[in-house]
């Protein structure tokens, strides 16, 4: 049943996205209850050209375990790695930042 509810929430939020097309992309699956945890897909894109980085927030307070970045046009695995809000805008992250930690 938890299953059917996260499909159709994961459905409603596509359509949500459609709406506002935008070029962003998360999706959350659920891991064993023992687990205590979750795993996110996150699909972005920038149109920004030339642009050397891309910065994804890390949430204050989360535990990132696993991590992998990947190039979906070739498949590719892509060097990351996780730094500070201060670095991040160092290297051209525009804005305010949101949070302490960006991969």
């Amino acid at each position: 049943m938890l299953r059917v509810a996260m499909r159709l929430l994961f459905m409603l939020s596509l359509s949500g996205l459609a709406a506002r097309a935008s070029d962003e992309l998360t999706v959350y699956e659920l891991l064993g209850p023992e687990t205590h945890s979750f795993a996110i897909i996150y699909d972005m894109s920038t149109s920004v050209e030339g642009s050397p980085y891309l910065f994804n927030p890390l949430r204050r307070g989360s535990v990132a375990t696993n991590e992998r970045v990947i190039d979906s046009a070739t498949g590719k695995g892509l060097k990351f790695e996780v730094v500070s809000a201060a670095e991040a805008q160092s290297h051209g992250l525009r804005g305010h930042p949101n949070s302490g930690q960006y991969i």
